[in-house]
């Protein structure tokens, strides 16, 4: 489509509508979630929720890092503005530390050694799980991004059943897919 016919969306728009996606899927999909997974985890099923929304911020930071980085203007305009909405809730939902761990071999395992104890730091919890989601995509070149995440996330879950790695590969692909999609249609403006 033409960028002429597409409609114009500030970067506060746009990154709103995100994040209300991101931040709105446990209310929308979680009882099918629970029906599908809900007692092969080892976390409480709220904690999983929470961990799920964390994972899919990830993915939608990266596909509109991705999608974005040829208007560097545009990309930080949106992408500190989902991390502001990120951020709030993670504070609002205490965010939890990760157990300590490491990786098997050059695989896309996380092996915990230990249960994690609380540190009251939400955003440098956030943090940390970003900065190991980004180091899984760039552990393995043979293997897509969204599969790098969703092993990851398996590991802190403690559900590595290759439904969950599937499901949760599925949706970290759908956040890149959509976002692209999204910009056929429309041109956002700093």
């Amino acid at each position: 489509m033409f960028s002429l016919f597409k409609k114009s969306v500030t970067a506060k728009e746009f990154a709103d509508a995100v994040w209300e996606g991101t931040r709105d899927w446990p209310e929308k999909y979680g009882a099918a979630f629970k029906e599908d997974f809900g007692d092969g985890f080892e976390k409480p099923f709220e904690d999983i929720l929470d961990e799920m929304v964390y994972f899919m911020s990830f993915s939608t930071d990266f596909s509109l890092h991705c999608h974005l980085s040829r208007n560097p203007k545009i990309e930080s305009a949106v992408r500190d503005i989902f991390a502001a909405h990120l951020g709030e809730f993670a504070v609002k939902h205490k965010c939890k530390p990760l157990p300590s761990g490491d990786w098997l071999g050059d695989g896309l395992m996380w092996i915990p050694d230990e249960s994690p104890k609380e540190n009251g730091d939400p955003l440098g919890n956030l943090s940390k799980r970003f900065s190991l989601y980004a180091e899984s995509i760039k552990r393995r070149k043979d293997k897509s991004a969204s599969e790098c995440l969703a092993h990851l996330l398996a590991a802190w879950c403690g559900n590595i059943q290759i439904s969950f790695i599937f499901y949760a590969a599925h949706i970290s692909q759908g956040n890149f897919e959509g976002i692209q999609e999204m910009f056929k249609s429309i041109k956002v403006k700093a």
